[in-house]
């Protein structure tokens, strides 16, 4: 996706500037830095890794990304984008004709358009044109907010969780117009193959037992909704694919209601229209037939991952607990385990070597498996 994200919105902005908060498993880095060498405005954030960890971990990303392009990059208008997200202008135009038209003293909110999965795509040309129906919008209650440097400068404003608005000191709150900018809208494209949604959704999952904290905050629940249909079923379909783009990102109570609204027009026919800069858009560096090698390399990584982070923890606690005689015994028997565990990744290979050559992606009792390994039994005490 990364190459046809960068192509098409280099084709109205000034410049990209890039944070990659979680690992890159494929070619990625390669491609960003081809494009580079190919003369594309495209830069790296100048962010300690520590530090973006640990805003990351906040869901803070966004706010010290915004006063960089702002203050080294002089950004007048900035633009938070995810790599599935590509803003454009309904009528065919250039959406930096309506961007360039914007007022500097209001808070511009751009409302998503999610294009539906409904078969495996092309992966040889421009990723979006393989979508051809977007789902109905009254599913839709996400945007993004857009703003002049003026509202950050000025008024000290900084882009909320998710960059779906703004928040404002106690002095600004309220006093800023909330628009919506004329035909502009974020086409998403959160479900694209099988082997992307395998990747997305079981790395997140594998990931949640890092930072527990993660599923007590209630992050990501579309993408548990579809772990625990894998883990159901063992499988996807395509027509389940079609389904879970259809849901995404909306909660059960509020489904009901939103598809009652559609009255039976659930997808809504209407490729994204790159008409004014088709011409831009020739992938050079891109091949997706990798994917389903990089899930098999991520999954081995973020397991050891993982393993090794819990083992660290176990063992960062083990001093001071020994302090207390009674939980000697029980630390003893953790500390096995976990030593064990990490002996036992070895054997993950095969396990997501199975997942990987199954051609009905049944992965459910595979993955109950894989995470016996590393998540220990209860003790009876």
């Amino acid at each position: 996706m990364g190459e046809s994200f960068l192509r098409y919105n280099l084709t109205f902005c000034d410049g990209i500037l890039i944070c990659e908060v979680g690992r890159s498993f494929d070619n990625t880095t390669d491609i960003i830095q081809s494009l580079i060498n190919e003369g594309l405005a495209i830069h790296w954030a100048d962010i300690d890794r520590n530090e973006l960890e640990r805003l990351a971990s906040h869901n803070d990303v966004r706010p010290p990304l915004a006063q960089i392009a702002i203050d080294k990059f002089g950004a007048d208008l900035v633009l938070p984008l995810d790599a599935d997200e590509f803003l454009y202008h309904t009528g065919g135009m250039n959406p930096r004709d309506t961007l360039e038209a914007l007022r500097e003293d209001v808070e511009y909110q751009v409302l998503w358009r999610t294009y539906v999965y409904q078969e495996e795509p092309d992966y040889k040309h421009f990723m979006p044109d393989n979508f051809t129906h977007y789902r109905n919008p009254v599913l839709e209650h996400h945007r993004k907010a857009l703003a002049h440097k003026r509202l950050f400068v000025d008024k000290g404003a900084a882009y909320t969780a998710g960059a779906h608005a703004l928040s404002y000191p106690e002095d600004h709150k309220g006093a800023t117009a909330i628009e919506y900018p004329p035909g502009l809208l974020y086409a998403h494209f959160p479900l694209r193959s099988k082997p992307q949604l395998m990747t997305k959704v079981i790395l997140n999952h594998i990931r949640k037992w890092s930072d527990p904290s993660i599923i007590k905050r209630g992050e990501g629940f579309q993408l548990g909704k579809i772990y625990a249909h894998l883990k159901e079923h063992g499988q996807i379909s395509a027509d389940d694919m079609t389904r879970q783009s259809i849901e995404y990102g909306v909660t059960d109570n509020r489904l009901r209601e939103t598809l009652s609204k559609a009255e039976g027009q659930i997808l809504i026919e209407g490729r994204m229209d790159v008409s004014f800069c088709a011409d831009k858009l020739g992938l050079r560096y891109t091949d997706y037939r990798l994917y389903k090698d990089v899930f098999l390399k991520a999954m081995l990584i973020e397991v050891e991952s993982t393993l090794k982070l819990l083992s660290s923890k176990i063992e960062e606690k083990d001093e001071s607990a020994r302090q207390n005689d009674e939980l000697t015994p029980q630390i003893d028997i953790l500390l096995q385990q976990i030593r064990a565990l990490t002996v036992q990744s070895d054997a993950l290979t095969q396990q997501i070597a199975d997942i990987y050559d199954s051609k009905t992606w049944k992965t459910g009792k595979l993955l109950q498996r894989v995470f016996r390994f590393f998540v220990p039994p209860k003790q009876n005490t």
